[in-house]
């Protein structure tokens, strides 16, 4: 399964400095579906705000098989009507590259 996570300019921004995710939480969240509107992705995953980076694609095995947890939809929160799929893993996520959807290009 491949996997992707939604983020905003500073940890998009963190994560290429690293080529990694490291999560502050105990949990990360990714999801298997992948959006080219940052818009549509908030709807979906029911974000706070809008994240206009994607990262991934993301093998599950790049965390460990045993970290992933199955997806579940995502529940409607921040007025956002969810409906999209997401898992969690609590480890560090090494990565290839991340996609600026706003510009539409590669930034790492």
């Amino acid at each position: 399964m491949l996997l992707y996570r939604y983020v905003e300019a500073a940890e998009f921004a963190a994560i290429g400095k690293d080529r990694a995710i490291r999560s502050l939480a105990p949990t990360t969240y990714f999801t298997p579906d992948r959006y080219d509107d940052p818009v549509q992705a908030r709807r979906r995953l029911a974000l706070p705000g809008v994240r206009p980076f994607r990262v991934g694609p993301i093998m599950e095995e790049q965390a460990g098989a045993s970290g992933w947890a199955i997806p579940s939809v995502v529940q409607p929160l921040y007025g956002q009507p969810g409906g999209g799929r997401e898992c969690q893993t609590p480890a560090t996520t090494y990565l290839f590259g991340g996609y600026d959807m706003v510009r539409g290009a590669y930034a790492f």
